[in-house]
């Protein structure tokens, strides 16, 4: 979006040259800083030039056609920007953190003025996640996260631009490290996709250089199985363990059949049509690239993240008292969900012990809550006994009526010896390939 300034050359060329009082303690207006970023960014015209079915002059200003037929100095575009700055962009700014009781930084509020000056103001609308973050608490989130939630903004007219993106990190460094230079701070690279024809909220990704690209998101297509981004740069398709190491465009991969990466599914397996259906909805990630490890036994961080990506990862503002949860893990947002929303807790006030294997007790008490959560079930719903499983006094309290409900709606079945005897196992450990059925049978239970 560009700006605009009234088309009358008197007016505009007789205002005052005096600068804006920038504010040293509370960031409440732009710095000196700001202004020289965002000249760099917009680059000065002299003279007018056509652009997004507009004409615009300086440092991007929207102008009437023909408005300066002598151009303009860059003294008169500078003022310019301050000028629509101090009446547009710092008015609107302002009014977003009154609104909020939200408090920026000097660099912060720097960055939020070049992003408003090149983007207007809509993004404060909240349907955002930079919106939402900055309402929720900035400080709830990884650096990578905020990166991200500005980097999405990164399209003119509709189409992704790259040159849009660079901007959007470059804006995020600021933010972040005050690095208004963007050469002494962490380096972040972004990953713009094409949707081949599917469906997925977002086609622009940043990640932290160095690491990795965990979990990427997957687009939705009828009748077709999303079988990865091919890389336009090396025709190879993206693997989550690639390491970030430049920036790369990539489309969607489709494929009439389902086909999963994991050597150590075999077709045979009891287990092959559940992992399958985790695979296509994206609920759990391969140990590897290739594997997905049925046999290894589902962690507390691992099952929270489940279900959180069931519930579409939302976003919640919850501070964790747990010191051995690092807020850049990749598990640290469905903890925080979870706990926020009574599905799970803490091993202690302090702990929430993320790699302790879980029980079925408690998966099965984690699932209920979360159905509960979902509206998929009540209690006044679950009525069934469990006297037919031996090992039903074997279930502990907190979990007899979650035990119930799960049996009664087939979402687990138990297990059942040569003479027919039924078992729950509820102090078990739970497997990766029993928590990939039971997603299954969840999903076929709510028709998904």
């Amino acid at each position: 979006m560009k700006k605009f300034v009234s088309a009358i050359l008197a007016l505009t060329l007789t205002l005052t040259l005096c600068p804006a009082v920038f504010a040293q303690d509370a960031a409440t207006t732009y710095s000196a800083k700001a202004v020289t970023f965002i000249e760099e960014m917009e680059g000065y015209r002299q003279m007018q030039y056509p652009d997004a079915g507009g004409y615009y002059i300086g440092y991007g200003i929207g102008i009437e056609k023909d408005a300066y037929p002598d151009g303009v100095t860059q003294a008169q575009a500078e003022q310019m920007l301050k000028d629509y700055l101090d009446t547009k962009v710092v008015p609107d700014l302002n009014s977003f953190l009154s609104a909020n009781s939200i408090t920026l930084t000097q660099n912060q509020y720097d960055a939020l003025c070049s992003f408003t000056y090149n983007l207007g103001s809509p993004w404060m609308s909240g349907e955002s996640r930079l919106c939402n973050y900055l309402k929720l608490g900035i400080s709830n989130y990884t650096d990578a996260q905020v990166v991200d939630a500005i980097g999405v903004f990164g399209h003119a007219g509709g189409v992704t631009v790259d040159g849009l993106v660079n901007r959007r990190i470059r804006e995020a460094k600021i933010f972040l490290y005050g690095d208004y230079a963007g050469t002494s701070s962490p380096d972040y690279c972004w990953l713009i996709v094409d949707r081949n024809g599917g469906e997925l909220e977002n086609d622009i990704f940043c990640f932290p250089k160095g690491g990795t690209y965990e979990s990427m998101p997957s687009p939705t297509l009828t009748g077709q199985f999303f079988s990865g981004w091919k890389i336009t740069e090396t025709g190879k398709i993206l693997n989550n363990a690639d390491t970030v190491s430049q920036n790369l465009h990539a489309a969607a991969a489709w494929s009439a059949t389902l086909v999963m990466p994991y050597k150590d599914v075999s077709a045979k397996a009891w287990y092959y049509d559940a992992v399958g259906y985790c695979y296509e909805n994206k609920l759990m990630d391969g140990t590897s690239a290739t594997a997905f490890s049925p046999d290894m036994k589902m962690s507390r961080a691992m099952l929270a993240t489940v279900l959180w990506r069931m519930a579409d990862k939302p976003v919640v503002n919850y501070a964790m008292p747990f010191t051995d949860v690092k807020e850049d893990s990749w598990y640290a947002e469905a903890v925080r969900w979870a706990v926020a929303q009574g599905i799970t807790t803490g091993t202690s006030s302090t702990t929430f012990t993320p790699t302790m294997n879980i029980t079925r007790a408690d998966m099965v008490t984690m699932l209920y809550r979360y159905a509960k959560l979902t509206g998929a079930v009540t209690d006044t719903g679950v009525s069934m006994g469990l006297a037919g499983y031996a090992d039903a006094g074997k279930i502990p309290q907190y979990a007899y009526q979650a035990f119930q409900w799960a049996v009664q709606m087939n979402v687990i079945k138990g297990s059942q010896t040569a003479d027919g005897t039924l078992y729950l196992n509820p102090t078990d450990y739970t497997s990766r390939a029993q928590v990939a059925q039971v997603l299954e049978n969840l999903g076929v239970m709510q028709g998904s």
